[in-house]
């Protein structure tokens, strides 16, 4: 599902490169192909996913030295703008090291609450039964009105089982506004979202 199954597979195939000793696979470097907008054009990047060796041939770094340092040319081959990732510590250091990974920026941390009976944390408990009932209704009541807050009337949320031809519609409408944007076409969040074996995921789509 996640290479083969990918709707940018057909045209570039599977992209996973291996290790062997005596043919035996002991090492691998997986690449995930995703399309982006960039400024009036689509181009081609790839995230390194799913990258392992053996535990046997891990001393010493080579196996995985020899997978990285294939991916340029490999990547320069396959047509691909740019490469990405979001690497654990050992990962880092490596691309930094052999595929001169330059850090972007740091992730933005955004918090929404979303349970807002939970607001007084550890002090609830000091709170007297009556009081907390009190401040339970209140918090219910603040939060149906923002629920229901004038702007939010007309737009309606609601789970669907596949996304139709009305989201090209809506990614034409709205890419527009990014110089740079992963591609969120019908066929992307089909594959990514709702063709995912395992599940997991919980489709909403908001209409007006």
């Amino acid at each position: 599902w996640k290479f083969q199954e990918n709707p940018l597979a057909h045209d570039r195939g599977v992209h996973v490169s291996v290790a062997e000793v005596e043919g035996k696979i002991v090492g691998q470097w997986a690449k995930l192909m995703v399309p982006f907008k960039y400024q009036d054009k689509v181009i081609l990047g790839a995230q390194a996913v799913d990258n392992l060796v053996h535990p046997e041939f891990r001393t010493g770094g080579r196996i995985q030295r020899e997978l990285v340092g294939r991916q340029p040319a490999l990547a320069r081959a396959q047509g691909l703008a740019f490469a990405f990732g979001f690497p654990d510590e050992v990962g880092y250091l490596m691309g930094k090291w052999i595929l001169n990974y330059q850090d972007l920026s740091p992730f933005p941390t955004l918090v929404r609450r979303l349970n807002w009976s939970q607001v007084p944390g550890g002090r609830r408990t000091r709170l007297s039964g009556r009081i907390r009932e009190l401040a339970d209704f209140l918090r219910r009541g603040l939060y149906r009105t923002h629920l229901a807050w004038p702007g939010r009337r007309h737009i309606a949320v609601r789970e669907v089982p596949i996304f139709d031809e009305r989201t090209d519609a809506f990614w034409e409408a709205a890419k527009g506004s990014y110089a740079i944007l992963g591609v969120r076409d019908r066929h992307y969040l089909n594959w990514r979202y709702v063709a995912k074996p395992s599940g997991g995921y919980t489709n909403l789509i908001g209409e007006r």
